[in-house]
């Protein structure tokens, strides 16, 4: 995944959609958001350009999840 873009991002549906070809698998994808990140993403809303630096995303990601009880860490780091 290279960058999440903000006309991606739908604050009052709570969700992000990745457009076919951004994911692995090139079909579309549609992933919730939690209250919390909603109101994050309200603080630092833009029309354009990226949501978020992707060059660490995927240990944030995972970071995120197990805070929010959906995961757990495995593996080093």
């Amino acid at each position: 995944m290279r960058k999440i873009l903000w006309p991606w991002v739908d604050l009052a549906r709570r969700e992000v959609t990745l457009p076919p070809g951004i994911v692995k698998n090139r079909k579309a994808l549609t992933l919730p958001l939690s209250f919390e990140l909603v109101a994050m993403l309200k603080k630092k809303f833009q029309t354009s350009g990226p949501v978020f630096d992707t060059r660490n995303f995927k240990r944030e990601w995972i970071k995120g999840c197990v805070k929010i009880g959906v995961g757990e860490k495995t593996g080093p780091g």
